[in-house]
């Protein structure tokens, strides 16, 4: 499937139709003045160590798998108590503080009204098909990866952060709030996709900036993913340009590499080479898709049919009917119910690009 013709048009270098850009340039002085309020307004400083990651642009840029990885490294290597904080886009709206925890292979939902609430609204123990729902995607697929972590849903993030300050956790990591100006943080990492950086040029709608590009100012780092996924002159002029704007910043470009398959209902592991030479169905409703289907590419495997939808978007029924087996991404694997016998998600990491 097809993305929508709007869509297609943000992400091409020359934008939307000359006879639309009149309006949507009119339309993106909005994006730029909801920036400017946010920038005005007082900053909360948090009391524990806050880690940010975020995008300039709208669409795939990779934050999930960075913010796992970084997680995983505090957890496991740091005996750090972890929360991971995120708006929980398209997830239901609640007035509130939304915590999921790890319990048993399912999800522990607790609501709470206030930061100061000891005690849940409400508490209940959710399959993961359906704590998605509650939770957003991104942080099913954190809390999926990280079993000992807390995730918080909440888009008034100043509160979760004030809620995970009472509950003593040792650091919190944000989940795209690099426009989220009103908190303060000590690391404040920008990724940018080296597939296209930055579209157009111009905010959106117009193209799909979120703000100007000299924003990249109030980055600590720069990440540059999906390295491996464009030439090597076409890496080597950008990075010529980021040492040229952002001279003092650090910087590390990096790809996404597969690690293993996962199925549905199973705690087993299948090596990446697993289907390869099988028939198989693809679906893919992430911000990159060219980055997943590229890894299939990788492994020779025989794809009869691929269905590429909006980010976000859960699988449909009438694809999951077909006779054969059905490969996804980890993200799109949690809105399954547990029914579906033959959908694998391929699981995968961050890795440092190196220039040769």
């Amino acid at each position: 499937m097809k993305k929508p013709i709007f869509e297609t048009y943000l992400y091409r270098e020359q934008g939307p139709p000359p006879i639309l850009q009149p309006l949507l340039k009119g339309l993106s002085y909005f994006q730029r003045w909801g920036i400017w309020v946010r920038s005005k307004r007082t900053v909360y400083t948090p009391t524990i160590y806050t880690v940010s990651f975020g995008g300039i642009t709208v669409g795939g840029v990779g934050k999930t798998p960075a913010v796992i990885e970084r997680a995983e490294k505090e957890q496991e290597d740091n005996k750090k108590k972890v929360c991971v904080i995120s708006r929980g886009y398209k997830a239901e709206k609640f007035q509130g503080i939304v915590e999921g925890i790890f319990q048993e292979g399912k999800v522990c939902i607790r609501k709470y009204k206030s930061e100061k609430d000891d005690i849940p609204q409400k508490e209940t123990i959710l399959s993961w098909n359906k704590a998605y729902r509650v939770l957003g995607d991104e942080l099913s697929l954190i809390l999926y990866r990280l079993h000992g972590i807390h995730v918080i849903k909440d888009p008034n993030r100043i509160r979760a952060v004030k809620w995970a300050e009472r509950r003593g956790f040792d650091i919190v990591i944000l989940d795209d709030a690099y426009q989220y100006l009103m908190l303060g943080r000590n690391e404040n990492i920008l990724l940018i996709s080296a597939l296209n950086p930055w579209g157009n040029g111009l905010i959106f709608p117009a193209g799909i900036l979120r703000e100007p590009i000299n924003a990249m100012h109030r980055a600590t780092e720069i990440w540059i993913t999906h390295c491996d996924l464009v030439p090597k002159e076409g890496l080597e002029k950008l990075k010529n340009f980021l040492k040229d704007m952002f001279p003092e910043k650090k910087m590390r470009w990096i790809y996404y590499k597969p690690l293993y398959w996962k199925k549905i209902n199973s705690s087993n592991q299948f090596p990446v080479d697993y289907f390869r030479g099988k028939d198989v169905d693809v679906f893919c409703a992430i911000g990159s898709p060219n980055s997943f289907l590229n890894m299939l590419e990788q492994q020779q495997i025989n794809i009869k049919n691929v269905y590429i939808y909006r980010d976000h978007t859960p699988i449909p029924n009438k694809i999951l009917k077909g006779e054969r087996v059905i490969l996804t991404t980890e993200k799109n694997f949690l809105t399954l119910g547990e029914e579906q016998a033959e959908v694998y998600a391929l699981c995968i990491g961050l890795s440092d690009y190196l220039w040769d």
